[in-house]
């Protein structure tokens, strides 16, 4: 499964609220974002070019649009991360 040409690694159902479902998906990349801010180190402020994993939620409101969450350098980590918010559920 693709999600904006990039790899869906995968994929967790959540409870917003105790109400309503919602999906967050871990999606594999080439660009690990840097901070943009001038006053950071530059190893920090620029962007690297390196394999990592983004986790995306969806979009409450409009659930074909999904928001950036945080960027990880290992998929553990982004997995621990999805499984720390509130509401989660079960991976997919």
């Amino acid at each position: 499964m693709r999600m904006n040409d990039k790899e869906i690694i995968c994929c967790a159902q959540l409870l917003y609220g105790g109400i309503k479902e919602y999906h967050a998906v871990v999606i594999k990349s080439d660009i690990f974002p840097g901070s943009g801010d001038y006053e950071d180190p530059v190893d920090v402020q620029e962007d690297k070019e390196i394999t990592c994993y983004q986790v995306l939620f969806e979009d409450l409101v409009n659930p074909e649009n999904y928001n950036s969450g945080r960027t990880f350098l290992l998929l553990e980590e982004a997995r621990q991360y999805i499984e720390s918010v509130e509401g989660f559920i079960c991976w997919l």
